[in-house]
Formats: C-alpha cells, structure tokens, sequence
C-alpha cells in the first residue's frame, strides 16, 4: 500500500545541493588558485602555459581548449545515450511481463558479457585503433538499442549481450584514446586531470538531463522510446567521431601489432603483477566500482524501507527522480572540490585514500540507523565520494598504465568488478540490504588500503 504524501526532505535536500553546487562551482571560478591565462602582453603563449602548469592548472592554450572542447562533446553525447536507457530498462521488461527471475537473468548476462568480452576487447583496440573502436561502439550500442523493441526474451539477450560489449568499450576505449592524445600533443598531467574532472561533471549534468528526456518520450510513446532517441544520439555521435578525431594505437611497432589478443592479454597480467602501482589501481577501481554499482541495487531497497511505516505497512509516496537528481548533483560537486583540491596541490593519490575514506564512513550510514535523514544524507555523501574518485582514478591510470596496452589493462581491471557484481546480484534476496552495505564497506577499505600505499610509494 502506498499513500499520496511525499517526505518533503528530499526536495529541500536536493534544493540545499544545487545551491552548494552553483556556489562551489561559482567560487572554484573565482578563487586564487584558478589558473589563468595572464595579460602580461610581453609574455608568450608557452610561458603562460608554464606559469599554468606552476600554478597547478592545465594548459590554457587554443588547441587544448579546442581539443578539450572536442572530447566533452563527445563524451557527454555518449554518456547521455547509456543514461537514458538506464531509467526505463526494467520497466520496459516488466510491460513485456518478464518476471523478476528473467529480468535479473537479463542483468546478470549483460555484467558476464562485460567481465567476458572485456578479457579481450581491449586488446583489439590497442591492435586496431581507439578511434575505430569507439565508432564501433556506437554500432554495438545502436543495435542493442534496437533489440529493445521486440518483445522476444531470445533478441532481449541477444541484447544484453551486445549493451555489455558496449559497456567494456565505453569504459575504456574514449579514455584510452584521449589520454593518447593528450601526452602525443604536448598537454601535460594537469590537463588530464583538468579534462577528467570536467567529465565527471558534465556526466552527472547529461544524467539529470536525461532523466527529464527519458520521462518525456516515455509518456509520449512508451517504454520503449529512450531507447530510440539513444539510437540516435548514438548516431550522431558516430559521426562527430569519424569526422574530427584521428586514430591512435596502444602501440605503433609492428612487433607489437603483430602479437596475438592472448599474447596481448597475457602481457597486460604480467605487467599488472610486476608493477605495484598498477596493481593498486587495479584494486582500487575493481573494489570500488563493485561496491559503487552494488549501491546502486541497493539504496532504492533502503529508502523504501525506510518510507514504510511498520505498523500500517502503508509507503509514502518516494520522489524517484527527485534523489536521483540529487545523487548526480552530489557528484557534479565532488568533481569541483576535486578541480579545487587540485589547484591547492594535493596529489591524486591522496584525493583517492581520503575519497575511499569518506566513501567507508558512509556506506556503513544504513547498517546502523534506518534514519531518513541520516541514510538521504549519507547517500549523497557516497556519490560525492564518485565525483572525487572518476577524475582520480582516470589520472591515476593515465599516470601509470603504460600507452602500448592502455585499453588492454583497463578492461583487465573490470573483469574482477564485473565478477563481483554478478555474485553479489546474484544473491541479493538471500543476503539482507544491510549486510550487502557492511560488505561493500568492507571492499571500500581495501581500496582505502592500497591507495594509502600508492600515496607513500609517491613520496
């Protein structure tokens, strides 16, 4: 049972956020520590760029803004086309009356055709080219978007086979490609920083945007209509690809364009082991990233819980999108505190060891109280924690993966986090909602442990 009334805690929080998000955003603009271009006119374009990178900012110059420009574009274009289809994937299956078996079947196959095809297609993309891959991508997508019509379980899975091909692609190959293309054009760490930074941000901004398009076609002409205007965003970014980004690869010696995907794969896991630091970022995302799409499943459990009352089992009415709205704003903030720790010189590493910290402190928020205000309140915090970490970790693996297998090892780190996720869906009606937090908790720290030692390894 439900009742019409709405806890109005979560519009004024979500309020409260943008407001916090508009200042932050506003002051990180203003403050001292923004780099500049300075309007010393005896000054030269080379030695404003230097008087940047001193101040711990990015490059100011025409080509990293154009090229900076370019990528977010891009980028944003992409990442709205997988947001939008991710708000009405379960209430498309459940109008083609799927039960709730089939539906996590679907799920759980999209994750495996991740964690499988990703053992490989990094590889394919450092042989064959990042450009053409990430074109590729917008193919693999496209069709699943299509799949989506037909109410057959059969062409559904088919579906969920080719989102998780995608999914492996998304996540490694525009990164990969960029970050190429950043260190071959001069820009330096401070601007790979500064580009994933703003990716988080406009991440979090293209999410509540496209929750307001998804819900407008949805009403207009079904379930089924966010997929179709992913389509063509996906289309339309296709082409922005093909026509104004060149083609890099992981390496250009034949050598080693010439090994086969195993031989490849099997070097990326060498390279993992023999180098410490990269073991830790490995650690650091597959951890995370696992508790990070695990909270996913798990908060809109807690927040009904906590909207029911015990004696009359009667739910408030829960604003869905409102928290939603709420959580990516949450993020868009922690990418401008990150842009401002940045600028006051804390290194990456340690922005992840005290992200990881943060994050601990509030995925344990729901095994000890059942606290509207509290769980609202340490949720955010949680995906504050995400606005920290992305452009982090980006850095992080842009600093240490070496470039001859950069799209290899990256897809290596999401095997264990694909595997992680499938147990714990898996199992999640055998496991009570606050247990699963206590063990997401628990992964969050080993994080925090291995970024501790990254740190010390940096001093």
């Amino acid at each position: 049972m439900s009742s019409t009334k709405e806890d109005p805690l979560y519009l004024y929080g979500f309020i409260l956020l943008v407001a916090a998000c508009i200042g932050l955003s506003y002051y990180y603009r203003e403050n001292k520590y923004a780099a500049v271009a300075t309007e010393d006119p005896d000054k030269s374009l080379a030695e404003e760029n230097e008087d940047a990178k001193k101040a711990g900012g990015s490059d100011v110059s025409p080509e990293f803004s154009k090229f900076k420009v370019n990528y977010l574009i891009v980028y944003s274009m992409v990442m709205f086309a997988d947001w939008l289809q991710g708000s009405y994937i379960y209430p498309l299956y459940r109008e083609y009356k799927f039960t709730v078996n089939q539906i996590a079947i679907l799920f759980v196959v999209g994750f495996l055709s991740s964690a499988v095809f990703g053992t490989f297609i990094g590889s394919v993309a450092d042989k064959v080219g990042r450009r053409k891959m990430c074109i590729a991508f917008c193919v693999i997508y496209g069709i699943s978007c299509i799949t989506k019509y037909s109410p057959s379980f059969t062409i559904l899975l088919f579906g969920r086979v080719t989102g998780g091909i995608a999914t492996s692609l998304l996540f490694s190959v525009f990164e990969a490609w960029m970050v190429n293309e950043n260190f071959s054009r001069g820009f330096s760490e401070n601007s790979l920083s500064d580009i994933f930074s703003w990716s988080t941000f406009m991440n979090g901004l293209v999410a509540i945007f496209s929750g307001v398009v998804a819900d407008f076609v949805a009403k207009r002409w079904g379930n089924v209509a966010p997929f179709g205007v992913s389509l063509l965003v996906l289309i339309c970014a296709g082409f922005v690809i093909s026509g104004s980004w060149k083609e890099n690869y992981g390496s250009e010696s034949s050598v080693a364009n010439t090994k086969s995907t195993t031989d490849n794969l099997k070097a990326a896991v060498v390279v993992i082991q023999n180098d410490p630091n990269i073991l830790a970022v490995g650690v650091m995302q597959s951890l995370f990233e696992s508790a990070m799409y695990t909270f996913v499943f798990l908060w809109p459990i807690i927040i009904e819980q906590i909207s029911t009352d015990p004696k009359t089992s009667i739910m408030r009415n829960v604003p869905w999108g409102i928290i939603f709205s709420a959580f990516m704003v949450s993020i868009m903030i922690g990418s401008v505190v990150f842009r401002v720790l940045t600028k006051m010189n804390w290194t990456h590493e340690k922005i992840s060891k005290y992200a990881f910290g943060i994050a601990m402190a509030s995925l344990i928020v729901p095994v000890l109280t059942s606290g509207t205000l509290a769980n609202f309140m340490a949720f955010n915090l949680f995906e504050f924690t995400c606005g920290l970490y992305f452009p982090s970790i980006g850095t992080l693996r842009g600093k240490f993966i070496p470039e001859e297998m950069r799209a290899t090892i990256m897809n290596v780190f999401r095997i264990p986090l694909n595997l992680i996720v499938v147990v714990l869906l898996m199992n999640i009606k055998n496991i009570a909602p606050t247990l699963l937090f206590g063990i997401c908790t628990s992964l969050v720290a080993v994080s925090f442990v291995f970024a501790r030692r990254l740190e010390n390894r940096a001093k």
